[in-house]
């Protein structure tokens, strides 16, 4: 218990791990409980690292984000080709021509800002696809282990200040509609996916 207590007080160090750690000091104290139950943590992470396949995503990101940089720079070469004409023909430019030059380069100016906005996105959802069965591996060995050893939850420790994510917990011990009614907050019927998928992201 002592060192189960320690073990909290460090984590609780790291903001994102603040409401974890309330949690779980909560279930402590419930009196059906009577003692804290057995709580483990692995880094996923490292166990990524080393799990066949799974570098190579970053080889496959890295390609993919040269691809996308080329076609970038062949549009920010053409906008900059569009703004050099403009700026050595403008003395000789109408004002019905001044405007139509003016309107080409502020389309390929958002132009560009759209593509860098997407670029960035599909950068992000390739590499959630990619890493998506390697965690679900992960999630489904947690699973397995904490019926084996008698865990009730299993934290995924990623580094030695925080705790990224919980990978196994009960249904039963979640208290996020409690919270929201005393909050008066309204919770989404998908919740627990979007939470879930958020806790993800942030222990990758």
């Amino acid at each position: 218990m002592i060192l189960a207590m320690l073990l909290l007080k460090k984590w609780a160090r790291s903001s994102r791990s603040k409401l974890a750690v309330l949690f779980l000091l909560t279930l402590c104290n419930y009196p059906s409980i009577g003692n804290c139950q057995r709580v483990g943590f692995v880094n996923a992470d490292m166990l990524l690292w080393f799990t066949p396949g799974y570098l190579a995503i970053n080889d496959s990101l890295l390609r993919l984000q040269e691809d996308l940089q080329q076609k970038l720079i062949l549009k920010q070469n053409y906008g900059k080709t569009l703004l050099e004409q403009y700026y050595l023909n403008e003395k000789n430019l109408n004002p019905e021509q001044r405007d139509r030059a003016e309107k080409q380069i502020s389309s390929i100016k958002q132009e560009i800002d759209n593509y860098l906005q997407n670029a960035e996105i599909q950068i992000e959802i390739t590499r959630l696809r990619m890493e998506r069965p390697y965690n679900q591996k992960i999630d489904s060995i947690a699973v397995v282990i904490a019926k084996e050893k008698n865990y009730r939850y299993i934290l995924n420790h990623s580094n030695l200040n925080a705790v990224s994510n919980i990978l196994y917990g009960p249904e039963s011990d979640n208290l996020m509609t409690v919270f929201a009614e005393k909050l008066g907050i309204t919770l989404p019927f998908d919740y627990l996916e979007l939470y879930r998928a958020g806790q993800k992201s942030l222990s990758e």
